[in-house]
């Protein structure tokens, strides 16, 4: 069976053009060296899209924190407007309510009453109103898991 050759075809430009190979050590006198050719003859057929495959299962799976991470930082900054009110991280030094550590579920609900007007507030609802459900769900989550 003959096996396929697969070849990259690209000058590597970054190589030094004098002094020494950084492969061999042995010197290197002007532009006269070029590696432009890789060849891959010891690979299976069936070797090639597994690997392929595998490479893009990697990459998706370290992608998926970055996702995760990303999530938490909008929910973050979300709550974070909640703070100029109710204190650094929800701990409110005076009379306004401590979120810090609030029940997610008791949260949302009270923000989504202070949106629709069914909750008396003097500024709530105003901020209440330009949420998302997504949004307040964020909020709130974020919000409960800063007291655990």
């Amino acid at each position: 069976m003959q096996l396929p050759r697969y070849r990259l075809n690209s000058p590597l430009t970054h190589l030094p053009t004098t002094g020494a190979c950084p492969a061999t050590g042995s010197a290197i006198a002007g532009n006269d060296v070029t590696i432009t050719t890789l060849e891959v003859t010891d690979m299976q057929p069936h070797y090639l899209p597994t690997t392929l495959l595998a490479a893009a299962a990697v990459a998706v799976t370290l992608s998926l924190p970055l996702a995760a991470h990303a999530e938490a930082s909008r929910a973050a900054v979300l709550a974070s407007t909640c703070f100029a009110c109710h204190g650094t991280d929800g701990k409110s030094p005076g009379a306004i309510p401590s979120i810090y550590g609030y029940p997610a579920e008791i949260m949302s609900s009270h923000l989504k009453a202070f949106r629709a007007g069914s909750r008396a507030a003097t500024v709530m609802d105003r901020h209440a109103t330009g949420y998302t459900d997504e949004e307040i769900e964020l909020i709130a989550s974020y919000l409960e898991q800063l007291g655990k």
